[in-house]
């Protein structure tokens, strides 16, 4: 198109001419006119030189991007010429707008990007610079600084010949700390094809792997929890059930051994069970030195030897010290570690609970075997006991007690006076009978007395004790013709007779029958009598 300096058009191409028909109008062609009359200041040169403006003309198909070359003519006119720069100009201003989203990312993210050079140091830092060090710090140094003593794979990363997604690695924080970042990497190459360098990014990730770790450690830590709690749910025997604790505990803590003590840290503990490996070293504390610590620690306490190293806990129930759980190891397998605290902390919370659990039936256990009014085993307990030794063909003797004239004494005073009568023959039985030996009542005034390993000797000599001591109970008589006292009956068992329990009391209840005859024959109360297994034939 051919334009005069006054605005007059000329000559017009085909393509240009629908829009100039009728006369060029709209802001484009003010634009351009402008620009035209504006040669004076230089956009055109007389001296032939070309001059380019860019306008937008609105198209049927929309807006379009039209670069204007201008060429003065001799005649005084200017030939435009026209070209269509709409998807050059889009593509330019896609990029600008692509790189400066770039840059608005990474100054608001909390990666960092970084590019090096082939010397191996930072050729470029984001904005925000990496680590607790300003962009300007890293800039030009080395990569130790960031690196420290890292291997070669983190290195690798920064001087990356291949493209890297999502590497994980540690670098060093200017307050010293280490930080793990997750990395992207990209090398960089000239025109032909060598080697200058590389770049990319990395993440952050220290806290994120941190809670990760934490919560690994918390679900480890709840099953190993799971374990041991199921070793105590499973178990109904208390002595078992303390048993497979201690082994669980154990295994879940990788101690070689494992002890756990009930009782109160005013008075002192038992120990209840231990579990130790084949190779396991002695344990590294004396129970004094663990009553002294339950009595003060708040938390896991060590307590180490040359031997061992030793972990301890006091157990609480309903916030009392009930026990300690104790663990060591041979120091060869390592310290303990925080987990090995934590989770020990919460075993011993259970096993408060199953001291409690087993307090619980243990008393359960002693009203279920004992008589209420004397504390002696019952008839029940008493042959529940009784019967392995039988069956095992065991040696001892059997006594069995009867109080004479109880009834007439009770009739005579009433049920409180027979109740102290019992009681009194309940202290006497605790005066003759040893540690070892068994006691209980049969039922009314009835007792039976087993000691384990006692020959016919042993046997009368407690009986003639009982019945001695048996006349202190004359108190309780209902009158000098019916006086209270004891008869003894005397069965000696032999080893591997075969004899069953049920023959055994027979013949000690008969033995008792024939004393008792024979003392009210007498002028004191009380008599006793032996019947060997011969003479019951």
């Amino acid at each position: 198109m051919v334009v005069a300096v006054d605005g007059g058009v000329g000559a017009v191409s085909e393509r240009l001419r629908p829009m100039v028909e009728g006369g060029p109008q709209g802001p484009w062609w003010e634009e351009l006119l402008g620009w035209l009359t504006g040669s004076g200041n230089g956009d055109i040169d007389g001296d032939g030189s070309a001059a380019i403006l860019t306008t937008v003309l609105e198209t049927d198909a929309g807006p379009a991007v039209v670069e204007w070359t201008a060429v003065p003519l001799p005649d005084n006119t200017v030939a435009l010429f026209g070209r269509d720069v709409t998807i050059e100009t889009r593509l330019r201003d896609a990029l600008a707008d692509s790189r400066q989203r770039f840059r608005d990312l990474v100054d608001i993210s909390s990666d960092f990007a970084w590019e090096t050079g082939p010397d191996g140091r930072f050729a470029y830092v984001s904005p925000e610079g990496a680590m607790g060090y300003p962009a300007e710090a890293l800039v030009g140094e080395p990569l130790e600084r960031l690196l420290g003593e890292a291997g070669e794979l983190s290195r690798s990363l920064f001087e990356a010949r291949r493209a890297v997604n999502r590497a994980e690695l540690w670098l060093h924080r200017s307050n010293g700390e280490e930080a793990c970042v997750v990395a992207w990497a990209r090398p960089l190459v000239d025109e032909n094809g060598a080697w200058r360098g590389a770049r990319g990014l990395c993440r952050d990730v220290t806290e994120v792997r941190r809670r990760d770790a934490a919560l690994a450690r918390a679900h480890n830590r709840d099953r190993l929890l799971a374990h041991i709690v199921r070793a105590l749910r499973d178990e109904i025997d208390p002595e078992r059930m303390l048993g497979q604790a201690a082994s669980a505990i154990a295994n879940a803590l990788g101690a070689e051994g494992c002890a756990l003590y009930r009782g109160e840290a005013t008075s002192g503990f038992r120990r209840v069970t231990e579990f130790r490996s084949d190779a396991a070293p002695s344990a590294p504390f004396g129970e004094p030195a663990l009553l002294d610590a339950a009595r003060r620690a708040e938390a896991p306490w060590p307590a180490d030897s040359a031997t061992a190293i030793g972990l301890a806990v006091a157990t609480r129930g309903r916030s009392v010290v009930n026990g300690v759980v104790a663990i060591w190891r041979s120091p060869a397998r390592g310290d303990w570690d925080e987990d090995d605290r934590d989770l020990l902390d919460a075993v011993a919370d259970q096993i408060g609970v199953a001291f409690l659990h087993v307090a619980y039936l243990e008393r359960l256990r002693a009203q279920a075997e004992r008589d209420g009014l004397t504390g002696l085993l019952n008839r029940r307990a008493m042959m529940g006991y009784l019967a392995p030794a039988f069956a095992g063909g065991a040696e001892g003797v059997l006594l069995y007690v009867d109080i004479d004239h109880f009834k007439a004494a009770n009739d005579a005073h009433g049920h409180q006076s027979g109740d102290a009568a019992l009681s009194a023959l309940t202290g006497i039985l605790g005066a003759v009978v040893g540690e070892g030996d068994l006691c209980g009542r049969f039922g009314g005034d009835e007792f039976v007395l087993w000691l384990p390993g006692a020959d016919r000797r042993k046997g009368e000599g407690v009986a003639r004790a009982l019945v001695e001591k048996g006349r202190a109970l004359g108190e309780f008589s209902a009158g000098p013709d019916r006086p209270v006292g004891l008869s003894v009956g005397v069965a000696p068992c032999r080893a591997g007779s075969g004899e069953p329990l049920d023959r055994a009391i027979e013949r000690a209840d008969r033995a008792m029958y024939r004393a008792k005859a024979a003392g009210r024959g007498g002028d004191l109360a009380g008599a006793w009598f032996t019947l060997v297994p011969e003479a019951a034939a």
